[in-house]
């Protein structure tokens, strides 16, 4: 019986890559590897000698619309919507200490909203133009470095005030937003998991149970960090404005 060799795994790899693009879900991407895994044991062959192209092999697989996981846009928005409240949150309470720093309301200027805006539909076409970023490296990295240099220069062109509040009201808000986002972080990440499981022993594949537990740590733990950003720009702030 042939053991798999490195060319044979980073092959398998990257019919898993195809396969998630494709919205496949993680259980039965574990039963397309095993099936695979299974025939090369018994044959002998290599990976690519007998399925060919890994991706191409992979568009070939024919799957029912039950073994798919499409991300309705509710579940868009529970994946990165707590990460955008906690930015919004930064970025208010910020204005806020600087406000109470200086003794004025907090202003909240035409550039910073724009840049929001803008901040939201730049993750929602990344996450929806995914498979040409990764098989266009540059042209993504080129495409998310003109995006964040269009927000810098937004939030810097346009400093007009659109909006005045009271500091105490930033503040809580800035409080409220932070602290929500981490909150609902830490309750919907566990949501977001699709592993692919190995049908033979029902193990992820591609995490032991230890990395399994900090990945879903660090994906908890998002929103507090934002907080501790927060806290710690906030002390930055009073003592430089």
């Amino acid at each position: 019986m042939r053991t798999m060799d490195k060319r044979d795994r980073r092959w398998i790899d990257e019919m898993v890559v195809e396969l998630r693009l494709q919205d496949i879900k993680g259980g039965v991407i574990g039963d397309a590897v095993t099936s695979v895994e299974t025939h090369l044991a018994e044959s002998g062959e290599s990976a690519q000698e007998t399925f060919g192209d890994p991706r191409e092999y992979a568009r070939s697989l024919t799957f029912t619309e039950a073994q798919r996981e499409r991300m309705a846009p509710a579940d868009w928005a529970m994946a990165i919507g707590p990460s955008l409240v906690g930015l919004a949150g930064l970025t208010l309470s910020t204005a806020a200490v600087r406000a109470y720093r200086l003794g004025t309301d907090v202003a909240v200027s035409v550039g910073e909203l724009a840049t929001l805006v803008l901040l939201v539909g730049v993750v929602m076409l990344v996450a929806r133009r995914l498979r040409p970023i990764l098989e266009r490296p540059f042209v993504g990295v080129l495409a998310i470095t003109v995006a964040v240099a269009v927000m810098a220069a937004t939030a810097v062109l346009l400093r007009e005030p659109a909006v005045h509040l009271p500091r105490a009201l930033a503040a809580a808000v800035a409080v409220a937003l932070l602290v929500g986002g981490a909150i609902v972080a830490q309750r919907v990440s566990p949501r977001l998991t699709d592993p692919v499981i190995d049908p033979r022993d029902g193990r992820d594949r591609y995490g032991s149970p230890r990395g399994e537990a900090a990945g879903r740590a660090l994906a908890g733990a998002s929103g507090w960090l934002i907080l501790l950003v927060a806290v710690l720009l906030g002390l930055l702030t009073w003592f430089t404005a």
